[in-house]
């Protein structure tokens, strides 16, 4: 009977241990990369936001400004006239809006589109929208207005 009994516990004491191995991996199991001293997410493409301003502007004058309603820190957004990079650029801020200052175009009374991208580590995204900027001509005749005499 002392045999029998001593049989049963290192049997049982055999299955605690095994089971508590078997849910130790259990636990410890990942999925997909294995990252020993870190894991983060991976990085996401910018958010899209809208393009402000735009509209017009007299010939000569100092033209309207352009941005971006919101921005993300981490993200550098560039403005482009008719689908081409002006060259600027403007680094996000977290929640806040950007602007590029005022734009002008080169010639009269015809509508160039303004558009922004937004690029990070993971991506370039598109601004949701456009915005158009057009210079209307400044006419400098003078017209001369007599009064009529009524009799």
């Amino acid at each position: 009977m002392k045999n029998l009994f001593t049989k049963l516990v290192k049997a049982t004491l055999f299955l605690f241990i095994l089971l508590a191995f078997i849910y130790s991996n259990a636990a410890n199991t990942h999925t997909g990369t294995y990252c020993p001293n870190f894991c983060s997410e991976p990085p996401i493409p910018p958010t899209a936001f809208g393009v402000t301003g735009g509209g017009s502007y007299c010939q000569g004058g100092v033209g309207v400004p352009v941005g971006v309603d919101n921005s993300e820190t981490g993200v550098i957004y560039t403005l482009y006239e008719d689908n081409v990079t002006t060259g600027q650029t403007v680094a996000g801020s977290n929640g806040s809006p950007i602007t590029f200052g005022n734009q002008v175009v080169s010639d009269l009374n015809v509508y160039h589109t303004f558009t922004v991208k937004g690029t990070n580590v993971a991506g370039t995204t598109d601004m949701n929208s456009w915005t158009q900027i057009v210079q209307l001509q400044s006419y400098d005749d003078q017209v001369e207005i007599q009064p009529m005499q009524i009799r």
